[in-house]
């Protein structure tokens, strides 16, 4: 499972012939999943590998399971998130709200959503994860370590 394939999902989901309320939840969901997938896959890649080898081992699999909902929204409400490219402010900024359009979808149990607002969410999260990935694998790099490692400043 990638960020595409959840992203596909969320699609699915959003876009059945006369779309539960189960169906949209589940699509805003998937959209946020596919951000938070799509930024693991980031930072296991960057600073362990992309190798089918890499990819394959337990380092891999630790940077990936590493990264930790709450504490990337923390980071992604700095300040300091700005210091990164447009792209990477971007994404962070996403990430943030589809979180918490994330939050509203799975625990408040009367809110409700149009198919236009599932689709739009999926369409900023798809948007946000193509601009994310085509930063420099550099930048990345950085951003992994921003967002997987305690601040003790």
């Amino acid at each position: 499972m990638n960020g595409a394939d959840l992203i596909d999902n969320a699609r699915r989901n959003a876009n059945f012939p006369q779309p539960t309320e189960a169906d949209l939840k589940r699509a805003i969901s998937a959209a946020y999943y596919a951000m938070f997938t799509a930024l693991a896959e980031s930072c296991a890649d960057t600073l362990v590998g992309q190798s089918p080898n890499a990819r394959n081992a337990r380092e891999w699999v630790l940077t990936f399971r590493a990264l930790q909902h709450g504490y990337a929204r923390q980071q992604f409400e700095r300040r300091e998130v700005n210091l990164y490219s447009p792209a990477i402010v971007s994404f962070a900024r996403t990430f943030t709200t589809t979180q918490a359009m994330r939050h509203e979808a799975d625990y408040n149990p009367v809110s409700q959503f149009t198919q236009r607002q599932a689709n739009d969410i999926i369409d900023q999260a798809e948007y946000a994860i193509d601009q994310f990935m085509a930063a420099s694998e550099d930048e990345r790099r950085l951003f992994a370590a921003y967002v997987l490692m305690r601040n003790r400043l």
